[in-house]
């Protein structure tokens, strides 16, 4: 990194005073109260929201599967994919499987998967 260590050398009050000089000229900005940090008035940190969503929205079989995962995930604090991964959710609506052996035919869904998920899920589908 070229910047590192480019203050070595520099007295520390020169580093204070210059901050605060730049704090008197509205130039830095001081936010906080327990553990104050210095921004830049004006400079946004994140870039403006545009009230559109990143990702379209989920809805229809797909939405239903992904709720569901998710209200799984939640409930044993695991992450979402260790319920089922995206590939193994889009199989399942490719194939729209109706019972137990066809959704175990699915790549992702073994044995544990099944036996804890595959009444859920199979109720989903059919639900469509």
């Amino acid at each position: 990194n070229k910047v590192f260590g480019v203050f070595k050398g520099v007295p520390d009050v020169a580093i204070y005073r210059a901050i605060d000089d730049l704090l008197e000229e509205g130039m830095l900005a001081r936010k906080g109260v327990k553990y104050p940090t210095l921004w830049i008035p004006e400079k946004r940190v994140r870039p403006k929201s545009t009230g559109v969503p990143r990702r379209p929205v989920a809805t229809g079989l797909e939405g239903k599967l992904k709720a569901f995962r998710k209200k799984e995930a939640r409930r044993r604090r695991w992450k979402a994919y260790q319920v089922f991964p995206d590939a193994t959710l889009h199989e399942m609506m490719v194939h729209k499987p109706l019972t137990l052996d066809e959704l175990g035919a699915i790549k992702g869904m073994g044995p544990k998967r099944l036996s804890k998920f595959g009444t859920g899920l199979l109720e989903l589908i059919a639900e469509g």
